[in-house]
């Protein structure tokens, strides 16, 4: 009897057992991880391999499987590319994988900045929502820069700025601008082309203007090494004391060389027809 009744409550405890085991096994427990980044840093405005490993994905009750890399900054997606990959977890099993590789081809923003970029993935399955974050690295090709006046002449209104390429990136066709502003009037042309400047050198470049007590606003515009035309705006502070008198100092110079170039000249002649004369008298004595 009591045999029968063991066998009994074994067989009515059977489908619960059962039951639990089926849920045990259709749960879908997934992850992911970013296994490969290349290049590596990244270049802004260029592409980048990056590669996800998607762990769990053997469990049949996963079912439909979305993965997601979402086009978020710094990354963007060609017109045409997806940056959504599925797969049928039961396929995934046939295929005798224990893990889902899964590669994208972004590229990435022109402005992104230098350093760890966060990245967004979102992985989708009829019972779960995976959102998890990444970080990229990347490689800033802009640069910056630091401007100052270096010379004012008052007599010709030349004013004479230097700049430094205080960045890591050497850069090509460096055009400097002054925009019309209240603190300086320019003559002729508001730009400059200064050329090339390599990291960490310095140039100046010549405007013929009147500048006023203040700040005097620079556009500065160059060619970074992905072929990017960039732009800075920059500020320079102009004080008038510190170039008081030049003008007239240079006028009196001026005047004063001339003075004494006269001043030879005459002696010369004199002393030239004072030896005619003596010359002559030796002559006829």
């Amino acid at each position: 009897m009591k045999k029968f009744l063991v066998i009994f409550i074994a067989l009515a405890l059977m489908p619960l057992v059962l039951a639990q085991t089926s849920i045990a096994n259709s749960q879908c427990n997934l992850d992911t991880t970013l296994i490969y980044q290349d290049p590596l840093p990244a270049q802004p405005g260029e592409y980048v391999e990056l590669v996800f490993q998607v762990t769990g994905a053997t469990n049949p009750g996963c079912g439909q499987i979305t993965f997601e890399l979402l086009e978020e900054y710094p990354l963007d997606f060609d017109k045409g590319d997806s940056n959504t990959k599925s797969i049928t977890s039961s396929i995934f099993v046939q295929n005798f994988k224990s893990v889902w590789n899964v590669p994208f081809e972004p590229r990435i923003d022109k402005n992104a900045l230098e350093g760890n970029n966060k990245i967004r993935t979102r992985i989708t399955t009829a019972s779960q929502t995976l959102i998890k974050n990444f970080t990229i690295n990347i490689n800033d090709v802009r640069t910056d820069f630091e401007v100052f006046i270096r010379d004012y002449n008052p007599q010709t209104n030349m004013i004479t700025f230097e700049i430094l390429n205080i960045g890591e990136n050497d850069i090509d066709a460096l055009t400097v601008e002054i925009p019309p502003q209240e603190n300086i009037d320019v003559k002729a042309t508001r730009r400059n082309i200064v050329g090339s400047l390599d990291a960490n050198e310095d140039t100046t470049f010549t405007f013929e203007a009147i500048p006023r007590n203040g700040n005097i606003n620079l556009n500065v515009y160059y060619t970074d090494a992905i072929n990017e035309r960039r732009l800075i705006q920059e500020s320079v502070n102009f004080d008038s004391s510190l170039y008081e008198g030049r003008g007239e100092n240079n006028g009196l110079s001026i005047w004063f060389y001339l003075f004494i170039a006269l001043l030879l000249i005459i002696i010369g002649t004199w002393v030239r027809k004072r030896w005619k004369r003596k010359k002559r008298h030796e002559k006829n004595n």
